[in-house]
């Protein structure tokens, strides 16, 4: 007896949000993770703001893929481990601040009580640490309103390509 033919692998589902200014029956072009386009018709009932599925044929990545997501990946960590020192730096300048603003306090606490204090000079706030983000880059086919699916540390964001990007931008996810 002949073999059959091989099972179809699964789709794999995304989200979608209708951007606005799109209706039912609009032509719309969907960024997916690896740089991958998908052309989409919005279904009928649906306008700006709603949410649907759609289902792309999975497919496995090329080794050429595979290598340039786990360069991505490598990146990512570098990049990650380059806000954590910087965090871990701005913490110890704050701890330095407060200490010193806390020892200031102590020493013109205890003139004060001496009868001989000084006014002190008032410290700026340590400055705010930068928000956490990851850079994504618009793929080819992508424009202001597209929307395309952004790998993050905390999962996957769908995002929508902001105005003034084009392919090949960066674009700053929070």
């Amino acid at each position: 007896m002949a073999p059959g033919p091989a099972p179809r692998q699964a789709d794999d589902l995304f989200e979608v949000t209708v951007p606005p200014g799109v209706r039912a029956g609009d032509a719309m072009t969907v960024g997916l993770p690896g740089g991958k386009v998908h052309k989409i018709v919005v279904p009928p009932g649906l306008g700006p703001g709603l949410h649907f599925q759609i289902a792309v044929p999975h497919v496995e990545p090329t080794a050429l893929e595979k290598v340039a997501q786990a360069a991505k990946v490598a990146a990512t960590a570098v990049q990650k481990k380059a806000k954590d020192e910087a965090w871990e730096a701005k913490a110890k300048a704050a701890t330095k601040s407060v200490l010193g603003a806390g020892s200031n306090f102590i020493s013109g606490f205890k003139q004060g009580l001496k009868g001989d204090a000084q006014p002190s000079q008032a410290q700026p706030p340590p400055a705010a640490p930068d928000p956490q983000y990851v850079i994504a880059v618009v793929p080819a086919g992508l424009y202001p309103g597209s929307q395309m699916l952004v790998a993050t540390p905390s999962g996957t964001l769908q995002v929508v390509v902001p105005p003034g990007a084009q392919p090949g931008s960066e674009v700053h996810v929070y």
